[in-house]
This record gives structure tokens, C-alpha cells and sequence, in this order.
């Protein structure tokens, strides 16, 4: 008999609302979450490109430059998220530290005004399956 691995991460894309500033662009951030099956969201893993400001960002070409972040998660709730959409779960080969190295290497596109985190997130479900 196979034992299947019964707690393999959860891979979810979550929709987190911008805001009434962005009611003409998209209105929802998007990031890629990585769940345990157990409730306790400690182990939570968030994936995602911003290019919000911060201090020591450098402007190119009067913009602020895409970046990637990963996040450990202790808590994953948070009064902008408005969903999270299951997609499949995460192979066991595959960790958390392999997963965010698969994409930490997927392209920014930093000239296009079109391209944003919901493209990102686009080509993340892509190489996640």
C-alpha cells in the first residue's frame, strides 16, 4: 500500500484590494500564498512583486522599479485581503526554499506600464504546475 502525503502546501493566489486610488487600474494586488493544510497560518509563505516605495528606492526612469519579496506570514488575514482562490497543492519534492527560488527567477518587466503584479502572478501559476 502507498501512503500519499496528506499535508502537502496549499498553493492559493490571493487577492488583496487596492484601494479607491486604483479604481481606473486593476483593483486588486495579487500575490501567490503558499498554506498549510492545518489551520495554523504561522507556516503561511506569501510570493509577490510590488513597486511600492520605500526608503533607499531608487527611481528608474521616473518609476519605481518591480520588485520580488517573499514573506514568512504569521498571521495571513489582514483587512485588505478580500479572497484567497485554492489552485492545487504543492509537490513534496518541492520546499518552500525551492519554490521561492523558482520564482525569484521569473522577469520583471520594468518598461511596460501594462505589466504588473497580476502579470507576475500570471507566470507564477504558470511554472507552479
Amino acid at each position: 500500500m502507498v501512503l500519499r502525503n496528506r499535508n502537502k502546501l496549499r498553493i492559493c493566489v490571493a487577492f488583496y484590494y487596492r484601494g479607491v486610488q486604483h479604481i481606473h487600474d486593476d483593483l486588486f494586488h495579487t500575490a501567490i500564498l503558499l498554506l498549510p493544510k492545518s489551520q495554523d497560518e504561522s507556516h503561511t509563505s506569501r510570493f509577490h512583486v510590488t513597486n511600492s516605495l520605500k526608503p533607499g528606492i531608487v527611481l528608474v526612469n521616473d518609476r519605481v522599479p518591480w520588485r520580488y519579496e517573499s514573506l514568512s506570514l504569521d498571521y495571513v488575514r489582514t483587512n485588505r485581503l478580500n479572497a484567497f482562490l485554492f489552485l492545487g497543492k504543492l509537490s513534496p519534492e518541492i520546499g518552500v526554499e525551492d519554490f521561492n527560488v523558482i520564482l525569484f527567477h521569473l522577469p520583471m518587466v520594468q518598461d511596460d506600464p501594462g505589466w504588473n503584479c497580476n502579470s507576475w502572478t500570471v507566470s507564477a501559476i504558470r511554472v507552479s504546475f
